[in-house]
């Protein structure tokens, strides 16, 4: 049975990022979900995932449903997300 584990990278420069992000996006585009290896990144995000769980979290723990609906749906426009280049 596979796992998931999620990691964040905090980056202050994306130019010494540059040769992990390229090996990250590799990775990911060599991930064959029909034939998946024993380990390999089967997503990935510019965003931080995490921050955005915390926050839909938190707006649906402080609002009534509809205000919750309303509140999840401007943080998804607001923290779009793509693919490492």
């Amino acid at each position: 049975m596979a796992i998931e584990m999620t990691v964040v990278y905090t980056i202050h420069d994306e130019d010494a990022f540059a040769a992990e992000n390229k090996r990250l996006a590799d990775l990911h585009k060599a991930f064959d979900p029909e034939n998946p290896p024993l380990w390999g990144v089967s997503a990935a995000s510019r965003d931080n995932e995490m921050r955005r769980v915390e926050l839909i979290e938190e707006a649906i723990a402080d609002n009534d449903p509809e205000d919750a609906i309303d509140a999840i749906e401007q943080i998804l426009a607001a923290t779009g997300n793509s693919l490492p280049n």
